[in-house]
């Protein structure tokens, strides 16, 4: 079985002890190149406002200003703030007046800083770390567990990392990626 985001596949397979395990095929070629961080946010953002559903619920964008073109796979970039925006929507849609909004800056040490919030039900403390896990979901039959494992492997393989904080009526992803990949 198989499930493919963008140019990456994850490819579930049984080992000999039956316990489940994911190979990563990548793209085949992968092109890596400076990318307008601008365009690929709107990218994203007009693929996800068309997700929400409740009439309460707003999508932001905070304005990108003054930030330099990330050495990046732009195509995984974008799968990787899908994945992440689209957990957000998902978080919001039963509330009355639902927020998802998404931030870029860059920090001092050249790193590109994404934080996708939400003012969902939050995600409890114990297990904040297995969100990143295979196969780990929230959401039921309706979730393979397998979005932000793609995602952070996506994140690593730009150089960067992922963290999450939340509380009820807060979560945020920060995600921090190198402008330049680091040999």
């Amino acid at each position: 079985m198989w499930t493919r985001r963008g140019g990456y596949s994850a490819i579930l397979s049984m080992t000999s002890t039956s316990f489940p395990r994911i190979c990563w095929r990548f793209p085949v070629n992968p092109t890596l190149a400076p990318h307008s961080i601008r365009e690929i946010v709107e990218d994203v953002y007009g693929l996800c406002e068309m997700r929400i559903k409740s009439p309460g619920t707003r999508f932001d964008v905070e304005p990108i200003t003054d930030l330099p073109h990330l050495t990046c796979d732009a195509p995984a970039i974008k799968d990787m703030l899908l994945n992440l925006v689209t957990n957000a929507i998902d978080a919001v849609q039963e509330t009355d007046s639902g927020r998802v909004g998404i931030g870029v800056t860059q920090d001092p040490d050249r790193n590109i800083v994404f934080e996708i919030i939400d003012n969902g039900p939050g995600i409890p403390t114990e297990i904040q770390e297995t969100v990143f896990n295979p196969f780990f979901t929230t959401k039921g039959y309706s979730g393979s567990g397998l979005g932000l494992t793609v995602v952070k492997k996506i994140v690593s393989d730009h150089g960067g990392r992922i963290q999450v904080s939340s509380m009820p009526g807060r979560t945020i992803f920060t995600v921090l990626i190198p402008v330049s990949l680091r040999s």
